[in-house]
């Protein structure tokens, strides 16, 4: 495949000599997935006994972080998994997406908060950076008015509870206590 072939490129995080784009998007940047994390293997005498001036993937991928942000012209994305599915438990960004916000909002601050303590102004920024999505595309959230509004025609019965349960769904099931 082609780099730079059509309007919209999809691509891992690689050095690109930080060739600009109009936006760039950075998705699944949650914590322990960015920067990798790999197990070092048994034969590799390198991770063993590190010494100054050897490849660290930690770095790597934290410069691959500043080499993206660069290349974003006019917008930057990025999105993490933020509540778990299973038990809908908080999950957290990447080390290095909690630092840029931590330092956007130490470093700057919203019109009309020039009176605030620094605590309320950054806790105002960190919101103001901040977008929380529904994890169900059903949820009566999504079909309020506002800047996030569905349009998935789709999921709207789901979403005003207008559709039928399947006759399977309605009953109980039949449960006993193992003895």
């Amino acid at each position: 495949q082609r780099f730079l072939a059509g309007p919209v490129n999809i691509c891992t995080l690689m050095p690109m000599r930080s060739i600009p784009f109009k936006v760039v998007c950075l998705l699944g940047m949650n914590d322990g997935v960015y920067p990798r994390q790999l197990a070092p293997l048994g034969f590799d005498l390198m991770s063993q006994k590190p010494k100054r001036g050897d490849r660290s993937r930690r770095d790597d991928d934290r410069y691959l972080f500043l080499e993206a942000l660069i290349s974003a012209q006019q917008k930057l994305y990025i999105s993490y998994i933020g509540r778990s599915i299973q038990d809908n438990s908080e999950r957290f960004p990447s080390v290095l997406v909690q630092e840029l916000i931590d330092y956007i909002g130490q470093s700057h601050y919203l019109p009309g908060d020039e009176a605030l303590n620094c605590d309320e102004s950054e806790a105002r920024v960190k919101a103001h950076l901040t977008c929380l999505h529904t994890r169900m595309p059903f949820d009566p959230q999504n079909y309020q008015p506002g800047e996030r509004q569905s349009y998935a025609r789709e999921w709207l019965p789901a979403a005003s509870q207008a559709g039928k349960a399947h006759s399977e769904f309605v009953q109980p099931l039949p449960f006993t206590l193992p003895e």
